[in-house]
Order: structure tokens, then C-alpha cells, then sequence
């Protein structure tokens, strides 16, 4: 308990994107068209966002941390924060979701859903702007970021937070209740299209954290790692490199609370990660299922960053 409220007590939340506040070499860099500098990386710059075919460098880049004292807190220059204040970051991203979802909601299963879902994307935009590393993603980025924090708040979040409480039907599980109540014959395409994937990752997702059971900064873990992983597939060098960077603060951190917090032994830290990182996997399957739900409904999965 005394490493969650350290976690909460060292989170910081930064402004909204702004390029001011953006340092200067990296602005210059942007301008010269050569190469992009972001924050200790020197990477290529890609004007043509459209490509998904990234050629790397023979040399991988070399993440820049200040030397810190040993027992001293980590600090990832790049994302301007210590490893404790990114985790503690999303840990707050959790608690809020966890807040909003207590809101009272439509009984129809359908307008339900979609009104669930205009919240949480709201919540993802909130990350877009906030979360420490953003300010140096470009609005290309930032769409293919906010696709993977929708579906985190809205999809994974629900599953957590509702992975201990059995005898509580949860938004989606509220969802599914009433389309399962409802008579064959009065069941719309749209409503058995929804039941049919809630099911699914019912008996995927959910099911795998009923499991793990896991407490609320290794969820906090979990998201940041659907979030930036999931990203790394579908998007530039820039910010494959931020999310290198997130993945190795937040991993980091969420070991030495192991340790400190939880007094676990090294090879139980490294078991309960591999736990924690191997349902990335299934995750994907499952983010690629909710995109074909989507299509078939009709629901717009982006949104207008401009404002970021």
C-alpha cells in the first residue's frame, strides 16, 4: 500500500500538446527534413506518414537516461518524468475510468454501448494530450495513438474492473445480460453483432484476468503496455521509439514495486511480468476483432486530434 501511495504522490500531469513547449533542437530538426531529434534519439524523419514500410538503422537507438545515484529514483529524459511518476501516471488514467464508469447509463444494450464508448474516448483523447512523452508525437502519431487508448479505456478497463466482482454485472456484462434477455425474434443485426463479440471477449480477455486478478498499478502496467505496444505495429520510427521508452519506465517501475511494495523474489517479479505481458497476444486478436465489430456497426474508431 506504501508503494501505491508513493506511485500516486510522484504522478504528474503534463499540459496540453503545445509546440512551445517542445525544445528548440527538436522544432529545428522537424524544419531541416534530415533528421529528428527526440530527446537523446537521433532518428530519421519521415514526411510521408502514409508509409508503413520503416527502414531502421543497423544501429539500434540507445535510450538517453540521466545518471541517476543508484538508490535514486530512474528518470527517462525523453518522457521527462521518473519511471514511478509514468507509472503512477497511468495508475490515475485507471482511477478516473473506474469514476466515470459509475455514471448512471441508457437501459437500451445498444445506446448504452455507444454512449460508454463517447465517455472512454474521451478519457483516451485526455491520455493523448497528458501522458508524458506525447508533446513530441506529430498528429499522425497521436490518431494512431488514440485508436489503442479507445480501446484500452473502453474495452480493457471494463474487463478489469470488473474482473473481481462476480456478483456485479459490469457495463459490458450489463450489455450482455439484456441482449441475451431479449427475444429472438426482437434482436436487431446490430444488438447480435454485439452480443456476439461481448461473448467472445468474455471468454478471451475477461476470463484471463479473472485469473491473474491482478491489483490496480499492475493493471495500470497492463494498459500502458496495450497502449504502446499495440502502437508500435502501426505507426512511425518516432513513435515507436516513445513507445520503446514507455514500455522499458513502466516495466522498470512496476518491478521495483514488485520488490519494494510486494517484497517479491526475483524469479516470482519475473514470472508474474511474463504473466502480465504474454496476454499482449491475445490482446491483439482481440483489438483486431473489435475493429471488424465496428465496421460492421457503423462506429468511427478515430477521432480529430487537431486540437491536441
Amino acid at each position: 500500500m506504501a508503494g501505491l501511495t508513493t506511485i500516486l504522490t510522484d504522478y504528474v500531469v503534463q499540459q496540453k500538446r503545445d509546440d512551445s513547449r517542445v525544445p528548440k533542437y527538436v522544432l529545428e530538426s522537424r524544419k531541416g527534413g534530415l533528421t529528428e531529434v527526440v530527446r537523446g534519439y537521433t532518428t530519421s524523419n519521415y514526411t510521408n506518414y502514409s508509409e508503413r514500410a520503416v527502414s531502421v538503422s543497423t544501429t539500434s537507438p540507445t535510450p538517453s537516461r540521466s545518471s541517476t545515484p543508484t538508490d535514486g529514483p530512474e528518470f527517462s529524459t525523453m518522457l521527462n518524468a521518473t519511471h514511478d511518476e509514468l507509472l503512477g501516471y497511468y495508475v490515475k488514467q485507471v482511477q478516473m475510468a473506474t469514476v466515470h464508469r459509475q455514471l448512471e447509463m441508457p437501459e437500451e444494450p445498444h445506446q448504452q454501448f455507444m454512449l460508454s464508448k463517447q465517455i472512454n474516448d474521451r478519457l483516451a483523447l485526455d491520455i493523448c494530450a497528458t501522458c508524458p512523452g506525447t508533446d513530441l508525437l506529430e498528429k499522425p502519431d497521436l490518431e494512431v495513438l488514440f485508436r489503442y487508448c479507445s480501446f484500452a479505456s473502453l474495452w480493457m478497463d471494463s474487463a478489469w474492473i470488473n474482473a473481481g466482482k462476480r456478483d456485479e454485472i459490469p457495463c459490458h456484462d450489463r450489455n450482455a445480460a439484456a441482449l441475451t434477455n431479449t427475444k429472438e425474434d426482437d434482436e436487431t443485426d446490430d444488438q447480435t453483432t454485439l452480443l456476439n463479440f461481448i461473448n467472445h471477449f468474455r471468454s478471451t480477455i475477461s476470463s484471463e484476468l479473472s485469473r491473474l486478478q491482478l491489483n490496480v498499478v499492475e493493471y495500470a502496467a497492463l494498459k500502458a503496455f496495450c497502449i504502446w505496444k499495440l502502437a508500435i505495429l502501426d505507426s512511425t520510427l518516432t513513435l515507436k521509439i516513445v513507445a520503446q521508452e514507455q514500455y522499458f519506465g513502466v516495466t522498470s517501475a512496476l518491478s521495483k514495486y514488485y520488490q519494494n511494495s510486494e517484497t517479491m523474489e526475483s524469479f516470482e517479479i519475473a514470472t508474474r511480468l511474463a504473466d502480465i505481458t504474454l496476454m499482449l497476444g491475445s490482446i491483439f486478436n482481440i483489438y483486431q476483432d473489435t475493429l471488424k465489430m465496428y465496421k460492421k456497426l457503423g462506429i468511427e474508431c478515430s477521432m480529430d486530434v487537431t486540437s491536441l
